[in-house]
């Protein structure tokens, strides 16, 4: 065999499915960037994943220059050299936004997004 095939200690193995914690949330590890993120909507169960691909729709849309990363299981949202401003979280039967408080600017934007994630809530319940 030569050097330059693969062997069994040189492969890389397949990247598996993130796992679900004992609260529901998906375990992905701490990163930056968009990718992350995406990865943990993709992982998030049931109807919280269409949540979660809304919020992040509306927050790319809003923010232009956002900056996301994952921490402590969740994934956060914030503006380069102001902090976090949006955080969320899934477990089994709730979807928890957290809302961090900066400046009048972002607390403006802190009410958009709540006024978009209600109305979706009712959009989803009266659509069942």
């Amino acid at each position: 065999m030569t050097d330059d095939q693969p062997t069994a200690s040189k492969r890389r193995p397949a990247a598996a499915a993130p796992v679900l914690l004992a609260g529901g949330n998906p375990q992905i590890a701490k990163a930056d960037g968009d990718a992350p993120v995406q990865a943990y909507i993709a992982a998030m169960p049931g109807w919280k994943r269409d949540l979660g691909r809304r919020l992040d729709a509306l927050v790319a849309r809003t923010v232009p220059d956002v900056h996301k990363a994952v921490r402590w299981n969740s994934p956060f949202y914030g503006v380069e050299g102001q902090g976090w401003f949006l955080s969320f979280h899934c477990f089994m039967i709730k979807f928890k936004s957290l809302l961090f408080s900066l400046s009048l600017h972002l607390f403006l934007l802190h009410l958009l997004l709540l006024l978009h994630l209600l109305l979706f809530l009712i959009t989803l319940f009266i659509l069942r």
